[in-house]
């Protein structure tokens, strides 16, 4: 059984290592490192960091209600509600998108799995929409596929942020007036299927974030990187700041905040010690939004130790420090990387001075310690 299970385990393996492999140099085939899409990767990296920080920004960690809102447009699709004036869209109409868009790349990554056991190139659309989704869904979406997919768990959370409706409401002909009540029924005949589609998604995430970059460590894209660790890091900071309000009946807002900003910090850190994008603009950009985030998170930590929409003004100026942090980031970047280029420089340096001297040197003893070094 062991021996079955090891066999189709290292089957699942391969199979997903060639089916990232085509999509990323299906990726690579037809879109070139350009101008522009140097822009789609910059733009994609801000709107994920838009809402990793609208996600910071919640009244349960002791944000003013007034400053949430206004930061509200830094969810792309709470922007884009705002933008064309609809306010009645119910919050579970989100969740069933959520739910068909991870269906359907879960559905279509099971796909695209089958037609490379068959060696079937001819069939290359799957391909293309599992780019697509793993695009979407991984990166620009992903903070808001996941909040939407915990809907049926988080009601009791919502009522803080001023919503109403509810999966009870919902499944209740939209009463408003019923009581939250994920684990009843009939409720908890949607809940516990959102909840494992919740963690199919994650792992769907972590493992695309984590093969995406790993299938080709030579790629020309702007995102392509040696190494997706510090990628599926970052993944897993999206995944805790998402989560940090369900750990509150096990630990304080305030404990669970002080990881999330070790988690950060020690991103940071490893980001601007690896530098792991081939693009220095990239890691720039990168270094400039996990110092934010860090910052946010670090901010978020020490309003939840005070009264609830306490301190306005004092939260208006920690935003206000916001750019300080991004443009903090960006010096740690750039010294990194001058400090990589004057060490190279020493060690060419040092590599022509002995490459001179087993070349010109007259003593073959000097010669012979050269060359075994």
């Amino acid at each position: 059984l062991l021996f079955y299970l090891k066999h189709k385990w290292n089957a699942i393996r391969e199979n997903l290592f060639g089916v990232f492999y085509i999509m990323t140099e299906t990726n690579n085939k037809f879109s070139k490192k350009n101008v522009i899409g140097s822009l789609r990767i910059y733009i994609l990296f801000l709107i994920d960091a838009g809402q990793v920080l609208r996600i910071l920004l919640l009244p349960d960690f002791g944000w003013d209600q007034s400053l949430v809102s206004n930061m509200q447009s830094m969810n792309i699709i709470d922007f884009g509600v705002q933008m064309i004036s609809v306010n009645t869209i119910q919050r579970s109409t989100f969740f069933i998108a959520s739910v068909v868009l991870v269906s359907l790349a879960v559905l279509d990554t099971m796909l695209v799995m089958r037609i490379f056991q068959k060696g079937n190139a001819s069939s290359i659309w799957p391909v293309i929409v599992l780019r697509l989704l793993v695009t979407t869904l991984v990166t620009t979406f992903f903070m808001s596929i996941l909040t939407w997919l915990l809907y049926p768990v988080t009601c009791h959370k919502r009522h803080s942020q001023g919503a109403r409706d509810t999966i009870s409401s919902w499944l209740h002909g939209n009463d408003l007036s019923i009581p939250c009540t994920p684990w009843a029924a009939p409720e908890i005949a949607v809940t516990l299927p959102a909840l494992i589609l919740a963690g199919v998604f994650i792992t769907f995430s972590v493992t695309t974030t984590l093969l995406s970059f790993e299938v080709n460590p030579l790629s020309e894209q702007p995102g392509g990187r040696c190494t997706g660790r510090l990628e599926a890091l970052w993944s897993t900071v999206r995944i805790a700041a998402v989560l940090v309000p369900f750990v509150s009946d096990f630990i304080s807002i305030t404990g669970a905040l002080s990881l999330l900003c070790a988690l950060v910090a020690i991103l940071l850190i490893s980001h601007v010690s690896m530098l792991p994008f081939h693009s220095h603009a990239c890691n720039l950009l990168r270094g400039g939004i996990y110092a934010t985030v860090t910052w946010v998170c670090a901010a978020s930590t020490l309003l939840s130790t005070l009264p609830a929409g306490s301190a306005v003004d004092l939260q208006w100026a920690f935003m206000g420090i916001c750019p300080v942090a991004f443009a903090l980031g960006l010096v740690l970047v750039h010294s990194r990387r001058l400090r990589i280029r004057h060490d190279l420089q020493l060690l060419r340096a040092d590599f022509n001075e002995h490459r001179s001297g087993s070349v010109c040197g007259s003593d073959p003893a000097e010669l012979h310690t050269v060359t075994r070094r």
